[in-house]
């Protein structure tokens, strides 16, 4: 069993957002659904290049009130954000950086997006996604962040859900947007620096 490091400024955030607007804290339930556990294989995937994916979804445990899932990060490269991961991902989220979100800076996840963990960052792509598609207008989501104990590059994103299948959705959708962003943030490094050593190399 994964030993996930207790609550720290760098290593467990929580923020919420409600369906009409900003965030406000609190667990929301979500009936009366027993626990369930879903590994990645049962999700739709391609299994010959998930290894070269940024970020993979090892585990998923559907509680009653929550989803638990582990994220692995592939590489160290992968594991905080910058202005450009977040600038791109604020154009499929604009709303993001007004998410509540309790961080060592600020109250907002604005204080931190751009400085924080991929994972953290999914955790809150995760919120805004199941707020969009919420059946009630004060439906509130809420979700946490650490990294594991064990391995600094495996992290439990945990989130509230409306429906379960709806979450799952939203979670993959998100997973698989985020990697997107990621290899083409890496590639626009690889491009900026063989440009500048190419440049070096004239003077």
């Amino acid at each position: 069993m994964t030993d996930f490091r207790n609550a720290s400024s760098e290593n467990l955030t929580s923020g919420g957002l409600t369906s009409g607007g900003l965030a406000s804290e609190g667990l929301a339930s979500s009936g009366n659904r027993s626990t369930t556990s879903i590994s990645k294989d049962s999700l739709a995937c391609d299994t010959e290049s998930v290894s070269k994916h940024p970020l993979v979804i090892g585990h998923i445990q559907v509680r009653p009130d929550r989803m638990e899932v582990t994220i692995r990060v592939r590489s160290e490269q992968f594991a905080y954000t910058n202005n450009r991961i977040i600038e791109e991902v604020l154009s499929h989220f604009p709303s993001l950086g007004m998410h509540a979100c309790r961080n060592h800076k600020g109250r907002l996840f604005a204080d931190v997006m751009c400085h924080t963990s991929v994972p953290h960052l999914l955790e809150h792509m995760v919120v805004d996604g199941q707020t969009r598609r919420a059946q009630k207008e004060d439906r509130i989501f809420t979700g946490t962040t650490q990294w594991s104990r064990e391995d600094p590059l495996v992290a439990l994103v945990v989130f509230s859900y409306e429906d379960d299948l709806v979450a799952l959705e939203v979670l993959n959708h998100c997973v698989t947007l985020l990697n997107t962003i990621l290899l083409a943030s890496i590639e626009a490094d690889v491009t900026i620096n063989r440009r500048n050593n190419n440049d070096s190399a004239h003077l």
